[in-house]
Formats: structure tokens, C-alpha cells, sequence
């Protein structure tokens, strides 16, 4: 499993290359973490300062 700043980083590239919404869900699969872990990483990214300019919930599954 990779480590916490590791999958924040990948995080951080996935949404800077991404041309649409990136689901949560898919994510924590991806990274083999909960979809809460995922949501926590992305609020302490949000919170430093790392932009991301799509977020919205739609449904049961989130986008950012």
C-alpha cells in the first residue's frame, strides 16, 4: 500500500491532468483506501492551498 503524502501527490496529479470531473469512488479503489480516506486527503489538499476547480456531489457518488 502506498503511503499517505505518496497517494496525495498522485492525487494531486490525477486532478491537475484531469479533463473532467474524477469520481471518488474510483479512487479509493485505486488506491485500495476507503472512499472517507479519499475525502480526507482531498479536504487536507484543499486546506494547503492545492486548487482544484470541480467539485460536486451527484447522487450517492461524489465528482471532484
Amino acid at each position: 500500500m502506498i503511503d499517505t503524502p505518496a497517494r496525495r501527490r498522485e492525487i494531486i496529479e490525477i486532478l491537475y491532468f484531469a479533463d473532467d470531473y474524477v469520481k471518488i469512488r474510483p479512487l479509493a479503489v485505486r488506491f485500495g483506501v476507503s472512499y472517507a480516506t479519499i475525502r480526507n486527503d482531498v479536504d487536507v489538499l484543499s486546506l494547503s492551498s492545492v486548487s482544484y476547480t470541480h467539485l460536486r456531489a451527484h447522487e450517492t457518488d461524489s465528482y471532484l
